[in-house]
């Protein structure tokens, strides 16, 4: 029914149009890929866009979140395209980059002045080792199941950001690690992705005026529990609970000790429902599109939206 050059086509148009129409937030772990993994010598495209608008900051008089003052808005565009390769039938390694597009304005209440970014760059360069492990028909009261561990490891020294970027947010600098377990079970009509993940933040670069200058960043713990239903042949709906939670308090440096998050620890709660499209013949194919809608109910963290829309476009050959 579609061609190859028709489903590429569908996936590039979705991606710009959701970028330019839709609010979006993509939460999901995407450094490490699938716990179905990916077959050998195959290729995988993994696009997101996403865009978020703050609508909440936290008040550190209240502890709690409240609306941004008047004047305050900050959006965030995010692109994401990741390749992954099949090295084996249980092996894969992927490359994730991220781009950032910010318009922020903000008022300095030491300085008594207004401060507007209006910036966009490559942010974070991620490359990811990934390691199927399992692969079962009727395991454990399941008619299929699957497990992946994953590993994924972002250096400073493969992106470009200068100083004034890491202070806009375009990307924090710092050399980062991520360990996770994946898994997929299925059963019926119904099947279960999941992934739980360790996140190793390491620390910021030293950057004069920088909240977070030389300071170690908290290691997180980031989670999805997700419950798919397939509804009609190609389409599934999703259910599911998403979130991460720092394992440390937030440490700021210099003049910024006591202020905003300091000696916090930040998390944020989803419950995410998402429609899903199917293009592809098998399991294995990869070719999709998703469209997935989320409600925070529990957020502390510096700013954050009241809603979210988010996309994913994939496609393999």
């Amino acid at each position: 029914m579609f061609g190859k050059r028709s489903i590429i086509g569908l996936v590039v148009a979705l991606a710009i149009c959701l970028s330019v129409l839709t609010p979006l937030l993509a939460s999901a772990e995407q450094t490490t890929g699938c716990p179905l993994g990916i077959e050998e010598d195959q290729f995988w495209v993994r696009t997101s866009v996403q865009m978020v608008d703050m609508k909440q900051k936290y008040d550190r008089a209240t502890d709690s979140m409240v609306p941004l003052p008047d004047g305050w808005h900050k959006q965030v565009r995010t692109s994401g395209f990741r390749l992954g390769y099949g090295l084996t039938e249980e092996w894969e390694v992927g490359l994730l980059l991220i781009e950032r597009s910010i318009n922020q304005r903000s008022f300095n209440k030491q300085k008594k002045t207004w401060s507007d970014v209006h910036d966009s760059g490559i942010g974070d360069v991620w490359l990811a080792l990934g390691y199927k492990f399992l692969e079962e028909k009727d395991w454990g009261g399941f008619d299929e199941a699957y497990m992946k561990l994953g590993l994924a490891y972002k250096s400073g020294l493969l992106d470009t950001l200068s100083d004034r970027e890491i202070l806009e947010g375009i990307g924090n600098g710092a050399r980062e690690m991520r360990l996770v377990l994946l898994t997929h079970e299925v059963l019926g009509r119904l099947a279960f992705c999941n992934h739980l993940m360790y996140h190793w933040r390491g620390s910021a670069p030293t950057i004069a005026g920088s909240k977070l200058s030389g300071q170690n960043l908290t290691d997180r713990l980031n989670y999805k529990f997700n419950i798919e239903y397939e509804v009609a042949e190609g389409w599934a709906a999703h259910i599911g609970l998403f979130g991460w939670m720092d394992l440390q308090e937030v440490s700021f440096a210099g003049n910024f000790v006591g202020k905003g998050m300091d000696g916090q620890k930040a998390h944020m709660h989803r419950l995410v429902f998402a429609l899903e499209r199917s293009l592809g013949e098998d399991k294995y194919d990869h070719k999709k599109v998703k469209l997935a809608y989320g409600i925070p109910y529990s957020v502390k963290n510096g700013m954050a939206p009241n809603y979210d829309l988010s996309v994913v476009a994939m496609y393999t050959w």
